[in-house]
């Protein structure tokens, strides 16, 4: 039998541990040759037997089944993937998630399914135009882009579509002064945007203020 001795085995045994203990735990071994750290999550539970039921919910980024999870824990779930090749990268599926929080009396709070793509194509383009640089040298290019996805606003069902051209059209705002044709292209967005359903714009308005 032969024996390594560069290896170092140890154990840690934790006795009345609280839920307040829950978290990341690093351990950190420091020798002659170098120091080494670990961590590791951990999740006390409750001696309880709460637990939030399995649940459906489908909205504008999938639909997603939270299983049946014991109280005061985060549940997660994978992002559906993406049918349009060009909105996925490469290792990038794996770890988009969508999280949701088992509180401790057995309810399930608000998910977070904001690292998840949108599911219809029109919401994805218009948070594209969101996170793109906007300045003076692309702005009239950009606002015709923008301004041929609202020639289907009729189409629009989610008032987040909405909102979204309405924080578009407010960045626009800026350059406005300085360029003539920016106005005219404007103008056009908000004479498509009036094609939207009542009931979608009523929304947008009360939930974000967007109109």
């Amino acid at each position: 039998v032969v024996h390594d001795c560069t290896f170092i085995t140890s154990e840690l045994i934790l006795f009345n541990v609280h839920v307040e203990a829950s978290g990341e735990w690093e351990c950190v071994v420091t020798t002659g040759r170098g120091n080494t750290s670990r961590t590791v999550e951990i999740v006390v539970l409750e001696n309880s037997d709460t637990f939030c039921p399995e649940d459906k919910v489908i909205n504008n980024r999938g639909e997603f089944r939270w299983p049946r999870t014991v109280a005061g824990i985060t549940s997660h779930q994978y992002c559906l993937q993406p049918h349009h090749p060009s909105l996925a990268v490469e290792g990038e599926l794996e770890q988009k998630r969508a999280s949701r929080y088992c509180d401790r009396s057995g309810k399930w709070q608000e998910g977070d399914y904001s690292e998840c793509h949108y599911t219809n194509s029109i919401t994805r383009v218009l948070h594209t135009f969101i996170l793109r640089p906007i300045n003076v040298s692309n702005v009239v290019t950009v606002a015709h882009q923008v301004q041929t996805y609202t020639l289907e606003a009729a189409g629009f069902t989610d008032s987040v579509d909405v909102l979204y051209v309405a924080q578009i059209m407010d960045k626009f705002m800026e350059y406005v002064k300085q360029l003539r044709e920016l106005s005219e292209i404007m103008v056009e967005m908000g004479s498509n945007l009036m094609q939207v359903d009542d009931q979608v714009l009523a929304l947008a308005q009360r939930e974000k203020r967007a109109c």
